[in-house]
């Protein structure tokens, strides 16, 4: 696989594709992360239209795996999805981040092209205002958090949140890329 490096910011968010690599600058960090595989990927999909729905993905993270970034997708939808008070939890219980989408996207980014699929919805919301919205994917597409760090140790990790659907003709789910370091 060829691999190709990419300068960061430490606070900047990137979605670690296949056949790429990256190095973060800016901070005391110099490895390189690289992707090794999607987890739970499909799995749970949901579509149709419903209310605010309960997902859940669980996250198996072996020895090889540095990071996570979290993946809120709606593929080939025709409709809309939205996604909202959405946590990352470890094999304990413990909420290692949680987000909310109450003001903005708090990290998360399109996962790729179109962009203007994704938009930050400020009138929708589960608990409050605000949400992110997946509308009109011909493919795979979502948003993107960059990075979950697991250290390199075995367990598993939950996602879980609401979303709810309108005409979502596709698969909507969460997932996550799991990310190497060198």
């Amino acid at each position: 696989m060829k691999k190709t490096a990419i300068a960061l910011v430490a606070s900047t968010a990137l979605a670690l594709l296949a056949g790429c690599a990256t190095t973060r600058t800016g901070d005391s960090d110099p490895r390189t992360y690289h992707w090794l595989r999607n987890v739970a990927e499909g799995e749970n999909a949901i579509a149709g239209t419903r209310d605010w729905t309960r997902f859940e993905a669980a996250i198996p993270a072996t020895a090889e795996d540095y990071s996570f970034a979290v993946l809120l997708r709606s593929d080939g939808n025709a409709g809309s999805a939205w996604f909202d008070d959405v946590e990352v939890v470890d094999a304990s219980g413990t909420v290692l981040k949680s987000f909310g989408f109450d003001k903005d996207e708090e990290g998360f980014r399109p996962e790729h092209d179109p962009a203007d699929a994704m938009a930050f919805d400020a009138d929708v919301g589960h608990n409050a205002p605000g949400s992110l919205r997946v509308s009109g994917t011909d493919g795979y597409n979502g948003w993107l958090f960059s990075h979950i760090v697991t250290a390199n140790s075995e367990g598993t990790y939950v996602i879980r949140g609401w979303v709810k659907l309108d005409k979502a003709t596709g698969k909507t789910y969460a997932a996550a890329a799991m990310n190497g370091v060198e």
